[in-house]
Order: structure tokens, then C-alpha cells, then sequence
């Protein structure tokens, strides 16, 4: 009755940007400000800045 590939293809739409942190976390969601020292991004339950010196990479959608 549904399809399997339904949900996952939903996942990955939703999925943002993704955050690694210098500690080995993802934060994912949408970036809505920078400057030079820190990025605000927007997750599916919270709005959270972020200092850029904890940042291991970003991957832009």
C-alpha cells in the first residue's frame, strides 16, 4: 500500500545543510544568518547560533 521510498526521499528533502562539529555531532537545518564569527541555522525544532571555531565542515544543500 506505500511505497518504501516514499519516506526516505521525504528525509532527504528535509534534510538542510549539514553542520559537522568539531566534536563529531551533525547539526542540520537551514543557515538564516553569518557573520564572521558564528552562523545561525534554523533546525525542524530550534533556531541556534553557532561559533564557526567549533565547525569541522559544512555541506550545502
Amino acid at each position: 500500500m506505500f511505497d518504501q521510498a516514499a519516506p526516505s526521499t521525504f528525509k532527504n528533502s528535509d534534510v538542510g545543510n549539514i553542520i559537522y562539529m568539531v566534536d563529531g555531532s551533525e547539526i542540520r537545518g537551514e543557515i538564516v544568518n553569518q557573520n564572521r564569527t558564528a552562523i545561525t541555522v534554523k533546525t525542524k525544532y530550534t533556531t541556534m547560533t553557532i561559533e564557526k571555531k567549533n565547525i569541522r565542515e559544512i555541506k550545502y544543500k
